[in-house]
């Protein structure tokens, strides 16, 4: 789910009802509100606009003796915003630069009675809050009821869990739709908090595709796109090497600064070889590699070796003293920080991947008498 802390994406109740103030403000700033809060009067109203997940006043108002109130400031992009008495009683506003917004309500409770005119983005942003904050009650009047029951009644409880699994799949259907409609809304992201990324990545890609335009500057549209980025590399590294599946190019320099690349070996069985110079177990499987080259290197079999190692010259020197006579070798000399490692998330060398002809997996770790036996299998000798 995403990470979006504060309130501002607490399911909020809101219910929207039509508006009559036409009254305009006299504050300067190209965003502004007013409008009438009742059972206020005399009461500091804090307009707060949220930063890095911190909620910073931006302006005050003092609700006259009528209810009446102005808020005003400058903003030059869309951007969440609270208006509260105390930070319970708060209203959550998605607000455009240049938008005179007209808000009515009750100064008891700001999370449940407020009218508004003036912003699309935070009608909608209410009309989720509001079915949200309805299946809310709901759900938890079900679960309230299940747990009176016992179990000498396991019909009627059976019957409770059937309506409230019915009752949260039409919210998360209604969710879905929420957020296909409304893509290039920011009001669409409190939507996402009640998605499974897991099951529901698709809404999140939708979601992120349509706010890159209109809201791709924010620290929220980065958030969701680098968890939409995290989830995939997660995904990928977690299927990586499946059998039958394709691994990520690795291209990489060899000893002397030129680029090698994983892809330019199709058509080839190859092995690609995590080692390291400093890596005794490598060291030692190093013949074996070595003897498995060389028997079968004429028949279409290489070696892809990709160095963990720090320095160039302990690299070179290894190459050279165990005999790795193939030509493809790279490393980034970066140690465990290791592009080419972390790409194909490797925690432990040696560490080894044989690829068929077509570049897919055969199988992971095969060393020694294991890798021997495969390729006698691959080959018929």
């Amino acid at each position: 789910m995403i990470k979006i802390k504060i309130a501002l994406f607490a399911l909020v109740g809101l219910t929207i009802t039509s508006c009559g103030n036409s009254s305009t403000t006299t504050k300067d700033g190209n965003v502004n509100i007013s409008g009438t809060i009742e059972n206020a009067e005399g009461k500091l109203l804090i307009l707060e606009q949220f930063v890095n997940n911190n909620a910073i006043s931006v302006d005050s108002s003092i609700v006259g003796e009528n209810g009446e109130f102005e808020l005003a400031m400058n903003s030059d992009v869309m951007d969440f915003y609270r208006m509260r008495i105390t930070p319970q009683n708060a209203s959550v506003f998605l607000l455009s630069p240049g938008e005179k917004v007209i808000v009515n309500g009750d100064g008891s409770d700001l999370n449940t009675s407020l009218s508004i005119e003036g912003s699309s983005n935070t009608q909608l942003l209410w009309t989720y809050y509001k079915e949200a904050n309805e299946f809310g009650k709901k759900s938890q009047e079900l679960r309230n009821q299940a747990q009176t029951l016992t179990q000498d009644q396991g019909d009627q409880k059976q019957n409770v869990i059937n309506e409230f699994n019915q009752l949260n799949e039409g919210f998360v259907s209604f969710t879905k739709s929420f957020i296909k409609d409304n893509v290039g809304s920011p009001a669409v992201l409190p939507a996402l908090g009640n998605l499974n990324i897991e099951t529901d990545i698709e809404y999140f890609e939708m979601a992120r595709d349509g706010l890159k335009e209109s809201f791709g500057g924010s620290n929220y549209y980065t958030s969701l796109n680098n968890q939409v980025k995290q989830f995939k590399v997660a995904k990928v590294k977690g299927k990586m090497f499946e059998p039958g599946s394709e691994v990520p190019n690795i291209t990489q320099n060899d000893p002397s600064d030129n680029p090698r690349s994983l892809y330019d070996l199709r058509g080839k069985v190859v092995l690609v070889d995590f080692w390291a110079a400093w890596c005794r177990p490598c060291r030692a499987e190093n013949p074996n590699v070595v003897k498995l080259y060389n028997k079968y290197n004429k028949d279409g079999f290489d070696v892809f070796s990709v160095s963990l190692d720090k320095t160039k010259d302990k690299w070179v020197a290894a190459i050279e003293k165990d005999g790795l006579v193939w030509p493809n070798h790279v490393s980034d000399l970066k140690y465990w920080s290791s592009e080419a490692a972390q790409l194909y998330n490797v925690k432990s060398i040696p560490f080894t991947v044989l690829l068929d002809r077509d570049g897919k997996v055969i199988n992971t770790k095969l060393r020694g008498p294991a890798l021997e036996a495969k390729l006698k299998e691959i080959f018929g000798y």
